[in-house]
């Protein structure tokens, strides 16, 4: 499949194409994903999807509710500063499937 992302999410027992899970969920929206976090720009997690994304992003220390702002991007990885300050890497490919609301800042 030349061109399209596939992710490995361990519970599913099966690698699933985005677009899938896309069709799947009629409220979903890639734009409103840490995926499409844009650096400068603060969030308040909305839902964790999967139980995968859920656990790393616990051991991260992000739950949902919790407000986190985009330091920067990286083809690999997003640098996210918490509300407690500590900054944290998170994956992209768990990035994807972490919905997200954008916070407006005064």
């Amino acid at each position: 499949l030349w061109g399209v992302a596939m992710v490995y999410l361990g519970d599913a027992q099966e690698p699933l194409l985005r677009n899938r899970i896309a069709s799947d969920s009629p409220r979903w929206s890639w734009a409103e994903t840490l995926g499409a976090a844009r650096p400068g720009s603060s969030y308040r997690v909305s839902e964790l999807v999967f139980t995968h994304v859920r656990d790393r992003c616990e051991e991260l220390g992000i739950r949902e509710g919790d407000e986190v702002r985009c330091l920067g991007s990286q083809r690999w990885a997003l640098e996210l500063q918490r509300s407690d300050g500590r900054r944290v890497l998170l994956e992209q490919d768990y990035a994807w499937f972490v919905q997200v609301e954008h916070v407006e800042r005064e």
